[in-house]
């Protein structure tokens, strides 16, 4: 026994190495991927059939007009293989939809189930907040007159739809919350771009949805350690 492990202890001396996996900079293991990606919508932008109080039909989508990244898309991660970590506590976390310029902003939010959504007016105008689910605990129809607030808690739905928001004062106006029971989702940023940092190696299904377009993308994802899983669509 002493011998061998002489013979081992020389073989590393010599130059020898062992194969740990992949390590960060500093030299430590890494045990988790990442998935990114990019949506693009490259088409003309729908417009809402209600027109506001001026006339106008408003764009259904928010499209950065010079890179076309398509921004307030939801994405998040359904597991087929493997276990990914929730955060229980979310008591501290707050998520505020304004309307402003008599429009929900942002018009896509996602949320973690018995989180703080506060929803606040800064028009100075009279609006309500009507959210409209067949989960009718999650219903409610409230006045948000002038600087008024309304927080509130939502349940994530049985058939993980999103909770619709609208405003009865102005018809055209109109929003959704998606309502999850991991942490595991996000919406995309004005480039179109959206990311999952530390993802634990599995097999997923990485879910997109845009409700204003009737979008839905499901991707089959494999997580390996050290390795970054990129998507990229654009809507033409």
């Amino acid at each position: 026994m002493i011998r061998r492990l002489l013979i081992a202890g020389a073989m590393l001396a010599a130059g020898c190495s062992v194969n740990v996996g992949p390590v960060d900079a500093q030299g430590n293991p890494v045990t988790t991927g990442t998935i990114s990606g990019r949506l693009g919508f490259d088409a003309p932008v729908p417009k809402n059939p209600v027109r506001d109080d001026a006339g106008q039909l408003r764009d259904l989508l928010h499209v950065d007009d010079a890179t076309k990244g398509w921004g307030n898309v939801a994405v998040w991660l359904e597991v087929v293989d493997g276990a990914l970590p929730v955060q229980d506590d979310v008591s501290d976390r707050e998520t505020i939809v304004e309307q402003f310029d008599f429009a929900f902003e942002p018009g896509v939010v996602a949320v973690r189930a018995g989180q703080t959504v506060r929803f606040t007016n800064g028009d100075g105008q009279n609006h309500n907040v009507r959210a409209t689910k067949s989960d009718l605990s999650t219903a409610f129809n409230v006045t948000t007159a002038g600087n008024h607030d309304y927080t509130t808690k939502f349940r994530a739905q049985p058939d993980g739809r999103p909770v619709k928001l609208s405003c009865d004062i102005h018809r055209w106006m109109r929003g959704w919350v998606y309502v999850f029971k991991h942490d595991w989702f996000t919406v995309t940023d004005l480039s179109g771009e959206f990311r999952f940092d530390d993802v634990p190696p599995g097999k997923y299904r990485l879910v997109i949805e845009q409700p204003d377009h009737d979008f839905r993308s499901v991707q089959d994802v494999t997580v390996i350690a050290g390795t970054n899983f990129t998507f990229e669509q654009v809507v033409r």
